[in-house]
């Protein structure tokens, strides 16, 4: 699909404008209709980028741009294995990680998490306005969707030495050691 600025100017909406921008970064796109928790119908965007889903939701005139890492049942086994020294040890360095980004958020869920051996996903997000009127809004769009990826990659890499490599506890062997569907 060829953009041009014209299209940009004509977008009626931050989404449709996010859509379009995102496409013309090279990334594919995706709407999907949710439920959000008050059962309002709301439109997300999935945005691939490179084998990661960013997430893009119109909040007012603004969007949020959110990644999910969703942890397996094999790793919140191991978690809650662990004694609540180290459960506390991996709760403080999964959140120094993921406050290191200071334009980002996180969400633990379940919520309220009553500890980290309850953990299931996390969620990190990044509220900002673009505007057709301000180009340079598309720079900062493109920064907020690698940030995001990059938290969420900070986060696993504090989880994933957790699990095993072929029964051995000491230690994981790069990417091949994150586990499928981990990314939401």
């Amino acid at each position: 699909m060829r953009l041009s600025l014209n299209d940009i100017a004509d977008a009626p909406d931050v989404l449709l404008l996010a859509e379009i921008w995102a496409r013309a970064m090279g990334k594919s796109t995706k709407r999907v209709s949710f439920q959000n928790p008050n059962g309002e119908g709301i439109v997300v965007l999935t945005v691939m980028h490179g084998d990661k889903q960013v997430f893009v939701h119109k909040q007012d005139e603004c969007i949020s741009v959110f990644a999910l890492m969703d942890l397996p049942e094999e790793l919140t086994s191991r978690i809650r294995a662990m004694s609540s020294q180290l459960q506390r040890r991996l709760e403080v360095g999964l959140q120094r990680e993921l406050v290191s980004l200071g334009r980002t958020t996180f969400t633990f869920r379940p919520l309220p998490l009553e500890s980290i051996a309850h953990l299931q996903r996390i969620s990190v997000s990044q509220l900002i306005r673009i505007s057709s009127g301000d180009l340079s809004s598309f720079n900062r769009y493109a920064d907020v969707i690698q940030e995001v990826v990059t938290a969420i990659a900070r986060a696993a890499s504090i989880l994933v030495p957790i699990l095993s490599v072929k029964g051995d506890a000491s230690g994981t062997s790069g990417d091949r050691a994150i586990p499928p569907g981990m990314y939401g």
